[in-house]
């Protein structure tokens, strides 16, 4: 439980991703249950099992961002990890990138529009990345 809270205050991050032995995706740890569980926990060893969030939404490497945005439009939603083929964890997607793709979007011109939207697979967050990392 100290990892994971020592983790939240280093990142910043609203959630944290948990991942099983073999570096799989497998849910979330939300701040605010975090939170809870600090406040209620006498042992300074207790573990993060209890409160790890199985049922949360992910986005495939491959997934257009626009094929997620549906998922937040639900308010406790505050990023959506990405995975690859082998459901590991390669990334975040924030709403904060949201924003900012929906921004771009809304004051771009069509032509630079088509242009973000079509020249690489993948969440737009990503697509960024990748050109300044040419990988």
């Amino acid at each position: 439980m100290r990892d994971a809270a020592e983790r939240v205050l280093a990142t910043g991050l609203e959630s944290l991703p948990v991942v099983d032995a073999s570096g799989r995706f497998v849910g979330l740890i939300v701040q605010a249950a975090l939170i809870r569980e600090l406040l209620s926990c006498s042992s300074r060893h207790a573990v993060v099992t209890p409160i790890v969030s199985h049922h949360v939404e992910s986005a495939r490497l491959t997934a257009s961002l626009d094929s997620v945005l549906p998922l937040f439009r639900s308010a406790g939603v505050a990023m959506i990890p990405v995975v690859d083929e082998d459901d590991c964890p390669v990334g975040l997607i924030h709403r904060r990138d949201v924003i900012r793709y929906l921004l771009d979007d809304s004051t771009s011109g069509a032509e630079e529009t088509s242009s973000s939207h079509d020249d690489a697979a993948g969440p737009y967050f990503l697509r960024k990345s990748r050109k300044s990392s040419d990988r």
